[in-house]
């Protein structure tokens, strides 16, 4: 969007940079940008991803029946 505006902004990604950085926990008010970010060559290890989503959803689901439970109980 900030492109049609200031073209210069088309060869920079600060957007990803900044994702980057917050991602990483090193996102200050004060943290100086460069506009380049470095992507990651690394695949992602999506059973690993698709077990944490599964994991996530059995701890909803025992939540939910402590949660029914401990209604009924009162």
């Amino acid at each position: 969007y900030f492109g049609r505006f200031a073209p210069e902004l088309l060869k920079t990604d600060y957007g990803k940079e900044i994702w980057g950085l917050y991602e990483s926990g090193n996102l200050q008010h004060d943290t100086p940008l460069s506009g380049h970010f470095a992507r990651s060559m690394v695949d992602a290890d999506v059973a690993e991803v698709l077990q944490v989503i599964d994991d996530a959803r059995e701890q909803e689901a025992e939540r939910l029946q402590r949660e029914l439970a401990a209604r009924e109980d009162n």
